[in-house]
């Protein structure tokens, strides 16, 4: 059934005792990021990178946007076909003395500190194989499927 949306029917879209504090969250941009509610598997840590998860036959890969994360500062585990991502964003490691000299923020939108993500993988995985690629603050992850859960093509005979 398709019906118009109305932001403020309040009964209709509050089903659940936590839509309340959520639609409150909202109103006032009062939710953290890692509160968030569109956030994808377990997570924990001080912010949580959003990430796209697709697949073709072979693979499963995954894109996620750690802008300002370094290598040195990320770890990727891959265990009981579940994928671990840790890493953490430091305050200002970006930056030169001149700009940290004095500072005093008029705003302060990006989320800097720790992060974990764990994303359960639909199919068991190659563990040995992951490939991993850190390019322009995206993190670009390769979990080949197991040989013994891709298609199989069956050629159909006539007789």
């Amino acid at each position: 059934m398709i019906t118009r949306y109305d932001p403020f029917n309040l009964y209709n879209r509050m089903t659940n005792p936590f839509d309340i504090a959520r639609e409150f969250d909202n109103w006032f941009d009062l939710s953290h990021d890692t509160s968030r509610s569109d956030v994808w598997g377990l997570y924990e840590g001080d912010w949580s990178p959003r990430l796209d998860l697709f697949e073709n036959d072979d693979a499963y890969f995954l894109k996620v946007d750690v802008p300002g994360v370094k290598e040195k500062d990320l770890e990727l585990s891959v265990t009981n076909d579940v994928l671990t991502l840790k890493g953490k964003r430091a305050v200002g490691a970006d930056e030169d003395e001149a700009m940290k000299k004095g500072r005093r923020y008029q705003r302060e939108e990006r989320m800097y500190g720790s992060f974990q993500r764990t994303v359960p993988m639909p199919m068991p995985v190659d563990a040995d194989n992951v490939d991993a690629k850190l390019r322009d603050g995206v993190l670009y992850i390769t979990l080949p499927k197991r040989e013994e859960t891709k298609p199989k093509k069956i050629n159909v005979s006539v007789q």
